[in-house]
């Protein structure tokens, strides 16, 4: 049942400082610093996607969704669009609220790395349930815009943290 709880929270999760965080030994010359207004828009797309997922809105999910999207739930399944959409969308799952912290965007040219902890709460099959998670969601900008191309979430085992 909790991993059953979980695989529902990693589809309506829909997920700063910043900083590139190159490790020790990188040749990388030049670091980059984002553009306030990129991180602005991406935690402005964060919220909209965490919204359309309570509200289970399917058509604003899939437009902030890349159609080679793949997601990795806490038990370390990898889902691709069309099953995550289709478990959104499924009425033996509802998320009630989803509330978000800690959240933290980097910048990479087109590419944005989003993390954040998240304190869903819903009902699975008749039962409440409330688990804290840590994500991350990854965001491209392709044709004009960003899209999620990887969302992977890990379950905490202590929620203060």
């Amino acid at each position: 049942m909790k991993r059953q709880v979980l695989t529902f929270v990693a589809l309506l999760v829909l997920p700063g400082s910043t900083n590139n965080g190159l490790g020790a030994g990188s040749k990388s010359t030049k670091t980059q610093q984002p553009n306030n207004s990129v991180v602005a828009e991406i935690k402005s797309l964060e919220n909209a996607r965490l919204a359309a997922g309570l509200s289970k809105d399917i058509d604003a999910v899939s437009a902030m969704t890349a159609d080679d999207y793949l997601q990795i739930d806490t038990d370390g399944r990898v889902l691709n669009k069309a099953v995550t959409l289709e478990r959104i969308k499924s009425s033996y799952a509802r998320l009630v609220a989803n509330p978000v912290d800690d959240l933290a965007v980097r910048v990479y040219g087109d590419t944005a790395i989003l993390t954040a902890r998240a304190r869903p709460q819903g009902v699975l099959d008749g039962k409440e349930f409330t688990d804290a998670l840590r994500y991350t969601r990854i965001y491209v900008k392709r044709d004009g815009r960003w899209q999620v191309v990887l969302f992977q979430q890990t379950r905490v085992v202590d929620s203060t943290r």
